[in-house]
């Protein structure tokens, strides 16, 4: 059985640690999930990250991150699709040759 995937440090929100939907690089020059960051601003002025003072509250899009998160969630759900796939396979494997064994002891 395949390992679970880990999720690279850079599809990773700094505030939230998990891995982001819509990230979006702010005035740190940091990438972040759009909803944690914008609800940090809500009460602070600082980065998360450098903690220092932020010029501005402008949030934009990372469109290169969002295509690299896109392609690793559809590889991991292919991979986790592959594997239920094969589970599948064995239970149908087993569940025919205890059948086959029943079978056998009523003859």
């Amino acid at each position: 059985m395949v390992e679970p995937t880990l999720i690279p440090e850079e599809y990773a929100c700094p505030i939230t640690r998990q891995i982001m939907d819509d990230p979006v690089v702010a005035a740190d020059g940091f990438t972040y999930e759009r909803r944690a960051i914008t609800i940090f601003f809500e009460n602070n002025n600082i980065s998360p990250v450098t903690f220092k003072d932020f010029k501005n509250k402008t949030l934009v899009t990372n469109f290169t991150l969002l295509s690299k998160i896109s392609k690793f969630k559809m590889l991991r759900s292919s991979i986790a699709t592959s594997q239920t796939n094969e589970i599948e396979n064995v239970v149908t494997c087993t569940r025919n040759m205890i059948n086959a064994k029943e079978v056998k002891l009523d003859l």
